[in-house]
């Protein structure tokens, strides 16, 4: 019989469906929520960036020339002027509804890395098909920061971003959901 190593065993259960949860991954923050964060003045929507070039990793296109920016609606492709070989940064709030134990499913083709409050992270980086990545973390009811870089290579591309309170149902995060603070640019 051969012996296979941990992380392959659990790259393989992640690839067909089984969450890192039920592998016994410990939530961000304990059993204590991440404090909301106050803003000043918030609008829907969150701070996007566009770029277009070749890379192979998330952060490659941090030194790339912002071809447009703006507001977009929330977590989509949306803004994408190309089909391929582009990146898409987003940043802003999310707001949750309820104080709770939120289960953020980020799937991406191809790479992309979220982080909410800078203390949960979703690393889904590197050329992919779509699938699955999820962090399970508390949230205080309020606004928590989120930002979001994603990068397409070639082929088809996917980004979404799902959450699940408790034991509910996972769904899309709404575009109600996002916003950005108006008075700080």
């Amino acid at each position: 019989m051969k012996l296979y190593s941990r992380s392959l065993v659990i790259m393989s259960l992640l690839c067909i469906g089984i969450n890192s949860r039920s592998l016994g991954q410990s939530v961000v923050g304990g059993n204590t929520p991440l404090p909301a964060t106050q803003i000043a003045a918030p609008k829907a929507g969150l701070r996007y960036s566009y770029y277009e070039g070749v890379w192979d990793k998330v952060t490659a296109h941090a030194t790339a020339k912002v071809l447009s920016q703006g507001i977009a609606s929330g977590i989509n492709l949306n803004k994408a002027k190309e089909e391929i070989n582009y990146a898409l940064d987003f940043e802003g709030y999310l707001l949750v509804p309820q104080t709770g134990l939120y289960e953020i499913t980020l799937n991406c083709d191809d790479g992309g890395i979220l982080k909410i409050d800078d203390s949960a992270e979703i690393n889904h980086d590197g050329i992919h098909m779509a699938y699955e990545k999820s962090v399970s973390v508390m949230l205080e009811k309020g606004y928590h920061r989120l930002q979001l870089s994603y990068f397409q290579g070639e082929g088809t591309s996917a980004l979404e971003l799902y959450w699940k309170v408790g034991n509910g149902k996972k769904v899309l995060i709404p575009k109600t959901a996002y916003f950005h603070d108006a008075e700080n640019k």
